[in-house]
């Protein structure tokens, strides 16, 4: 039996797993109720860019909650929440004293879901759209007895996007448990100044959802 044979089975035989995958998954899905509700939280490192010399933010946290809506087996429609926790960081020295920075931030988002049904119980994911921001960019100052310490704090919101590629483990119990990466970006902060920020977090999510 020649190669090109062989490499037909296979490809034969895949395509026969996956159909019969996507029927099986396809007739799971038309049971349950169209609306979907997931929740999760994980560890996020936030990254700005500004043209100028940003210090290195630690690790923050974060959770999400959303909702959504089932057009087919394979396409879903989502809206949500997301918070993260203050990402500070490390004390800077210099010759007045020192100061350390603080950003915080929570989006609102909504985008389409597509799921990818190779397996009846593993599934993979991509999720993406667009999203709305709420940000707050702290600085602490000390200046070592010399002059008053002090806090200044500057507010902004505007728009960014998300994307997100995961894996869904379905449970008999109609409970589906979730791993995922996720990037949302935050753009244009205080566009008005003279130091534009974009802010990008990167998110490692772990939740559940139904």
């Amino acid at each position: 039996m020649s190669r090109n044979t062989h490499l037909a089975s296979a490809l034969a035989f895949s395509m026969a797993l996956f159909t019969s995958s996507a029927a099986a998954y396809e007739e799971k899905e038309k049971e349950k109720e169209p609306f979907t509700g997931t929740a999760s939280a994980g560890l996020c490192k936030l990254n700005i860019s500004s043209g100028t010399a940003v210090p290195d933010f630690e690790t923050c946290g974060t959770y999400n909650l959303y909702g959504g809506y089932r057009f087919t087996s394979w396409l879903h429609a989502e809206v949500g929440f997301q918070d993260y926790s203050n990402a500070s960081t490390a004390m800077q020295k210099d010759l007045a004293g020192s100061y350390e920075t603080e950003f915080t931030a929570t989006t609102t988002f909504a985008g389409l879901g597509v799921h990818f049904p190779v397996h009846r119980t593993f599934i993979p994911y991509v999720r993406g759209g667009v999203l709305h921001y709420r940000s707050k960019l702290t600085v602490h100052e000390y200046f070592d007895g010399i002059y008053p310490e002090g806090s200044q704090t500057a507010r902004d919101n505007g728009t960014g996007y998300y994307w997100a590629a995961g894996l869904t483990l379905q449970s008999a119990q109609e409970l589906r448990f979730i791993v995922e990466f996720q990037q949302q970006v935050l753009q244009n902060i205080f566009e008005e100044s003279s130091r534009p920020l974009e802010a990008r977090y990167n998110s490692i999510m772990i939740g559940f959802g139904f």
